[in-house]
């Protein structure tokens, strides 16, 4: 589900101090926003001491001079190419979005939005030397010490340089080797663990039949490969919100853990998805369930760093992405991160919130809920209670977001995520005004009904939904070039699309949109709600690949 964010960005220095430790993201995309100057006189009469942008708008930067507003500006993904190559296009950049405006406070410079969920790989390994051409430029002529260092109330703080880094959704965690073992066993573990890789009914059936138990059971095994195909099994029928129950009280937990501290690589990292996938059941929400989840952390990356763990942890962060309990979220960064190394990196949240509308398919979006989710976390926050690996700290945490973006495809839910109208009125109150500190809010947020039949799985997966996006009939072409604009600045590759690419002809803006619309789609998780567009999109069984252009999806 998508009307909640949770998004970290890890800060390469340490900052002993902050601003407020609440701030804001500031989107844009939208036709009816007020203007930057308003926004600044809005900014404050509230408690929110920094905003973070997108980009590096000059009319924003410059309303917040002397404001005492902490800034947030971004490079984007079509930068990073040439402030990794080229140290002097990096020093233009800074000096156009950073030296320029003396009088504003630009805090910190994030390279890049979602590069690591990005389509393209290419520029996950320019990331490095971006970010290093871009601090070299905010140090050169004493730019760190002395003319943009400003001292505030708060502290003297000076631009840093950061990478934004999304740990989003991948897919299932259930792709495994398998080897030879003990036949009998091997064959029938690794026989259940196809027959619930892809099939939702099929995992109805086995769990009808039993086969819980006995999966968990073996998950003791001192066959490698029957450990391991047991926990993959256990990990596909999970993915049913029924099995979810089933296997807790079927006392999994510690046979999970048993698998993280002695298994294969592969099930260590499916038997930590499987721990984290039981996390969404309701009452493992609760704080005495951190122990167990930072264990988890702890066990996963305690034997060293490689790129699978690198994959694992986004497996790891996607299975707990959706939940309230923002510190179970925190720890477990952070103790990955201790675990490998990078004590000194601190965390910050960049994005998190709660949609108060949405669509028919989105039935958790309401006031109410947005209002308690929010609330509840400025009152945590402010209470400096911190979480159990950084107590009496509060993590600078950004709020998604200030506005509505009505213009913002993808989901209903993307275009009421604001804390504040256009016409600069409150959507509800969280006590962020200066004269009301002290929101009412639900403790909890309140539970739509839900049918008692299994429907779509929780955790959604690449092979949750079959078939392709694509345009709506009557949509215009003015719709589908914003579409088509907004895809392709997401970072995916729209490279098919390019003159010499093979989907380049039919050169036009209906062939082109709808390539981009799917592409987006199949990406983003191929969920009902990533196929929307502001309802110019639809759902086809169709396959709208043609000669050499290939379009993603599909069964």
């Amino acid at each position: 589900m998508f009307f909640l964010l949770f998004t970290f960005l890890l800060q390469l220095s340490i900052l002993t101090s902050s601003q407020s430790f609440i701030g804001v993201n500031y989107g844009q995309v939208a036709d009816n926003l007020p203007a930057p100057e308003a926004t600044a006189k809005l900014l404050q009469t509230t408690s929110i001491g920094k905003v973070r942008m997108y980009g590096a708008d000059p009319a924003i930067i410059r309303a917040l001079a002397n404001t005492g507003i902490g800034i947030v500006i971004g490079a984007a993904n079509g930068d990073i190419p040439a402030l990794a190559s080229d140290p002097n296009y990096a020093t233009q950049w800074v000096n156009s979005n950073v030296l320029a405006y003396p009088d504003s406070e630009i805090i910190v410079v994030t390279v890049g939005n979602e590069v690591m969920n990005a389509v393209d790989q290419s520029l996950v390994p320019l990331c490095l030397p971006a970010m290093q051409n871009v601090q070299n430029a905010l140090n050169a002529d004493g730019v760190e010490r002395s003319r943009y260092q400003r001292c505030t109330r708060w502290q003297c703080l000076h631009p840093q340089i950061h990478l934004l880094q999304q740990l989003s959704i991948l897919g299932s965690a259930t792709q495994c080797d398998y080897g030879a073992g003990h036949e009998k066993v091997w064959n029938a573990t690794r026989e259940l663990s196809l027959l619930g890789r892809h099939n939702m009914d099929n995992r109805i059936i086995i769990a009808n039949n039993r086969a819980i138990s006995l999966l968990i059971g073996l998950l003791r095994s001192s066959d490698e490969k029957v450990q391991e195909n047991a926990v993959t099994s256990i990990l596909n029928l999970s993915i049913n919100d029924n099995n979810k129950k089933t296997i807790e009280n079927a006392d999994a937990i510690e046979p999970l853990i048993h698998v993280l501290e002695t298994g294969s690589s592969e099930a260590k990292e499916n038997s930590a998805a499987t721990l984290f996938s039981l996390l969404e059941i309701k009452d493992n929400k609760e704080s005495s369930q951190t122990c167990f989840l930072i264990k988890t952390m702890h066990i996963f990356f305690s034997d060293g760093y490689n790129h699978k763990k690198v994959n694992g942890v986004k497996h790891l962060i996607a299975r707990i992405r959706f939940h309230v309990t923002d510190s179970m979220n925190v720890d477990a960064v952070r103790s990955a991160l201790n675990a490998m190394g990078f004590k000194d990196i601190e965390i910050v949240v960049a994005e998190t919130g709660w949609a108060y509308n949405g669509g028919p398919n989105e039935a958790g979006t309401s006031v109410d809920n947005a209002k308690a989710y929010n609330g509840n976390l400025i009152n945590h926050l402010r209470s400096k209670v911190g979480t159990p690996l950084m107590p009496g700290k509060s993590v600078d945490t950004y709020i998604f977001a200030l506005y509505d973006e009505n213009l913002k495809p993808g989901a209903g839910s993307e275009k009421f995520f604001g804390l504040f109208k256009p016409d600069l009125s409150m959507t509800y109150d969280v006590g962020l005004s200066k004269n009301s500190q002290t929101p009412t809010t639900p403790t909890t947020p309140t539970t739509p009904a839900t049918p008692t039949t299994p429907t779509t799985p929780a955790t959604p997966s690449p092979v949750q939904a079959a078939g392709w996006c694509v345009p709506k009939q009557g949509v215009s072409d003015a719709e589908l070039q914003s579409n088509l604009d907004y895809v392709c600045s997401q970072g995916l590759d729209c490279g098919p699309l390019q003159p010499g690419g093979a989907c380049f002809e039919p050169n036009t803006v209906i062939s082109h949109a709808t390539y981009a619309m799917n592409l987006l789609y199949q990406t983003a998780g191929k969920n009902p709600w990533n196929c929307d567009f502001r309802q110019t999109a639809t759902l086809t069984s169709s396959n709208p690949s043609y000669n050499n252009c290939i379009y993603p999806g599909g069964v």
